[in-house]
């Protein structure tokens, strides 16, 4: 029996041997790509047959000369390790229906660990049909798309993987109603939209934005159950956005996360989202322009009182505290009904990710000045209103901290934007004690 075991093992290895640098463009018996025969080169489209596994062994590097596609009818099973990781260049891997995805309960099928994927023309790394997706320890670069799924029950876990995408790309993507969303002490650098299924676990991510990086996490009109907690947003227009849900007594647990420099830390536009349960508590707002912002269009919303026990807003003054949560339900002939007044005086310590430079960071938003920017959005020029008799600076950065514009006011000042790129930017203004004030600055 050790005999026929061994035999099955070699030749396998011995297939592989023969079909090294190319990959054929089908793989119809069970096949190991090891590194010794690496890179494996796709000078067509390539399909794993029904029925049939390819296993990936750590070190592999997988190309393509046309930007082909990896076609999974069967099983794909990319097994990196820590020292010796899987390399897939400008080729994407699409699993179509009926392919074998992952399955949880068992920790069986297809799955990608250690494996890293560089750009290519598709601008996508995994588009799914069907199949589930599990990626560990993998890294997506500069792709617009991270995971695509095209198609209804495609559910997706990825812990602790990095996400360095394209600005205003779709990181992870599904327009699909019936998904799970499943994040684990992932990174998630310029990664753009970043869509959440039906259910979701969003936990100790770290969503660090760049110039224009519009959304942390978007919630849609299947979104119904989402908890998301300690985690990390810096440097993105809007932190959380819910405004697409479709009312229908879904259930949302918002806690101990830190949202620093948006504009939205947490946005809750969706109309009848009154109908919907909602636990929002621990969190800290640094350097918002709102940090809670409440919108419903319906002529009669049905009245609610929210209430928002233990967040930080970023001051420690009421009157501070009411402009930076905003209730713009009023309109809609709802007084303000936001319950605010239970807040943190400081931010508590975060219990997720941090970025580079945190501390320093919370340090220098400790701030009494009331800094106002008018318009924002802005097209060409704002104006900075700054109270009091002293004189300040300021600087108008880029969400990568690097300084466009510099100038001094004295009350108020008008700043040209011409010439600079439309997007999101951070205004310091600092008097003779420091930095007092941090702003984010959208520029159309």
């Amino acid at each position: 029996m050790k005999i026929n075991r061994l035999t099955l093992v070699f030749g396998l290895i011995a297939a592989i041997s023969a079909e090294a640098g190319t990959l054929p463009s089908s793989i119809t018996a069970n096949t190991v790509l090891l590194a010794s025969n690496s890179p494996y080169t796709l000078i067509s489209p390539v399909t794993i047959a029904k029925g049939v596994s390819l296993r990936v062994m750590p070190g592999v590097r997988i190309q393509s000369l046309g930007s082909y596609t990896l076609f999974v009818n069967g099983e794909l099973q990319c097994l990196g390790n820590k020292d010796s990781m899987i390399f897939f260049e400008n080729t994407m891997v699409a699993f179509n229906a009926g392919s074998v995805g992952y399955y949880r309960s068992t920790g069986s099928g297809s799955k990608f660990r250690y494996t890293r994927f560089a750009p290519g023309s598709f601008g996508t790394a995994i588009r799914s049909s069907k199949a589930s997706v599990f990626a560990h320890h993998c890294v997506f670069e500069d792709i617009s798309y991270a995971i695509c799924a095209y198609s209804d029950s495609v559910d997706i876990y990825m812990s602790n993987s990095k996400i360095l995408g394209k600005t205003n790309g779709y990181s992870i993507f599904n327009s699909y109603k019936n998904w799970h969303l499943e994040l684990t002490e992932d990174t998630i650098v310029n990664g753009g939209y970043l869509y959440m299924g039906s259910s979701n676990l969003v936990h100790k991510c770290l969503f660090l934005g760049g110039t224009n990086t519009y959304y942390g996490l978007y919630g849609q009109s299947h979104t119904k159950k989402a908890e998301i907690t300690c985690n990390y947003f810096k440097n993105i227009y809007y932190g959380i956005n819910l405004s697409s849900l479709a009312a229908g007594h879904g259930r949302f647990t918002i806690r101990d996360n830190f949202v620093d420099s948006a504009y939205y830390g947490l946005y809750l536009a969706s109309q009848g989202i009154e109908k919907d349960s909602f636990s929002i508590g621990g969190n800290s707002f640094i350097g918002c322009f709102y940090a809670a912002y409440f919108l419903n269009n319906l002529t009669a919303p049905t009245p609610v009182n929210w209430a928002l026990p233990g967040n930080y807003w970023g001051s420690a003054d009421t009157a501070q505290i009411k402009k930076f949560i905003y209730d713009n339900r009023r309109f809609s002939m709802i007084p303000f009904r936001v319950d605010y007044t239970s807040y943190l005086n400081l931010p508590p310590t975060p219990c997720g990710p941090v970025p580079p430079g945190f501390k320093a960071a919370i340090n220098s938003l400790k701030s009494s000045m009331d800094v106002a920017i008018c318009p924002n959005p802005a097209n060409g020029e704002f104006r900075i209103s700054v109270p009091g008799s002293e004189r300040c600076s300021w600087t108008l950065c880029d969400l990568n901290g690097r300084a466009v514009v510099e100038g001094t006011c004295f009350g108020q000042q008008q700043v040209s934007t011409r010439g600079l790129k439309p997007g999101s930017y951070l205004l310091l203004v600092r008097n003779s004690k420091g930095v007092q004030a941090c702003r984010p600055v959208l520029l159309h």
